[in-house]
């Protein structure tokens, strides 16, 4: 959210749509960034860290195209699973994947969510969805 002239409302509704509809399929390097320009462009931004949270962000986004798109190796007696993958840039996946890698992802996955609707209550704003402190938006 920001804030805009009543006169420029209705406008600014209809390029919002158009955004909203494309950030369904969008990926997630292009929402990182558009995260990331609409939370520092906010007059309202009280958080200080939203480049480290943009960068963990980013991070996670590569692991997470490793794993959804990957081919995954019969795990060895260990239970560790080699994931071929390799990305735009020819970087390659070379993580053994075990159950508590999994986890340990599940539980990083949980923290950035937090901050990130964190950075939108600490503008004072409810994260939608949610019960959360601040103005509904």
């Amino acid at each position: 959210t920001r804030p805009i002239a009543e006169k420029d409302a209705q406008k600014d509704l209809e390029k919002w749509i158009k955004e909203l509809q494309k950030s369904l399929s969008e990926t997630l390097g292009p929402l990182i960034d558009r995260f990331q320009a609409a939370t520092k462009n906010h007059p309202e931004l009280s958080t200080e860290n939203v480049d480290v949270l943009c960068a963990d962000l980013r991070v996670a986004a590569t692991i997470r195209n490793a794993i959804c798109h990957g081919s995954w190796k019969q795990p060895d007696e260990r239970g560790f699973s080699k994931v071929f993958y390799i990305d735009k840039k020819r970087g390659r996946f070379e993580d053994e994947v075990d159950c508590a890698y999994l986890e340990q992802l599940r539980l990083h996955t949980c923290e950035l969510l937090v901050n990130v609707a964190n950075t939108v209550t600490h503008m004072g704003y409810r994260f939608p969805g949610t019960n959360s402190p601040g103005k509904p938006i």
